[in-house]
């Protein structure tokens, strides 16, 4: 995977999971419980639509931009997706398949 196409703000939350699965015995890490795995692998499935920058992130799901600047909350992108009505309204029509990803349009994507 090239840099460019890599999101470590999600990145490291798979890499978490791996090393706390249990699968690695020789190294001699706990390991997470099942739920505490499957919540973090959740949040990072968000990636496609999640872009976080230095001063906030973009969903480009909900098509908003917000800042971390004056955010006293510790987890605006973990708040966002679990508790945005309108990113939870969109997930379920992308899912439902009443709204489709324009690269999987076969458009092209300038015209947006």
């Amino acid at each position: 995977q090239t840099c460019e196409g890599s999101n470590p703000y999600f990145d490291r939350r798979h890499a978490v999971c791996q090393v706390f699965s249990g699968r690695y015995g020789e190294a001699k890490l706990p390991a997470f419980p099942r739920e505490v795995i499957v919540r973090i692998i959740q949040l990072a499935a968000e990636e496609r639509f999640v872009k976080v920058k230095l001063d906030g992130f973009d969903c480009l799901l909900c098509g908003k931009s917000f800042s971390f600047l004056g955010n006293s909350n510790d987890a605006p992108v973990e708040r966002h997706v679990r508790s945005s009505k309108h990113h939870q309204k969109r997930l379920k029509s992308l899912t439902d398949g009443n709204l489709i990803e324009i690269e999987r349009s076969g458009l092209d994507e300038s015209r947006f």
